[in-house]
């Protein structure tokens, strides 16, 4: 019997043990507290993420293809606050930026050279007719003091005009909205 009693007694030692060194290594409340904190952050950042890409904006512009261009933004949402745009293509090759501008509520600008403006209408894909090109616009923002970002479409339409002092020039139009 004490022999029984010895291997039992053994037994529970190494278990009270093993308990011991899992105790030691279980979270403690400052553990759980911060991975409480990184999920709340994390859910912000999720809600922001899903509501920022449900801000409606629309981008218009024309204008002589040797001229600067002035792009117009319209958003929908009051606190939405454009910070700048990129002009890219589908592969996300970089044609130029310019900050924005609020003319008005829910009413902002940029403004773009000629060149920017024609190497992003380069670089987009053709629509249907040759004159006709798709790229995208990355537009960055501020919504509820956090900075968010949204890609869309745009069109860009290329006419042979009879332009200022009697001679051909090529007038783009450019629309595009998400």
């Amino acid at each position: 019997m004490d022999v029984a009693n010895l291997v039992i007694a053994c037994i529970a030692m190494v278990a009270a043990c093993v308990a011991a060194y899992f105790a030691m290594k279980a979270p403690t409340q400052e553990d759980l507290k911060r991975v409480e904190d990184h999920l709340a952050a994390q859910n912000r950042r999720d809600d922001l993420l899903s509501e920022s890409q449900r801000v409606s904006m629309c981008a218009t512009a024309e204008g002589w293809a040797d001229q600067n261009f002035t792009m117009t933004f319209k958003v929908s949402t009051p606190e939405v606050i454009l910070k700048s745009v990129e002009l890219t293509n589908k592969n996300r090759l970089f044609s130029g930026a310019a900050d924005c501008i609020q003319l008005e509520p829910r009413v902002f600008t940029a403004e773009f050279s000629a060149a920017k403006i024609g190497k992003w209408y380069q670089s987009g894909d053709a629509v249907g007719r040759i004159e006709t090109h798709a790229a995208d616009l990355r537009v960055i923002f501020e919504l509820r003091g956090q900075s968010s970002e949204r890609v869309f479409q745009a069109v860009i339409v290329s006419t042979l005009r009879l332009g200022r002092q009697n001679s051909q020039t090529y007038y783009l139009t450019i629309t595009g909205e998400c």
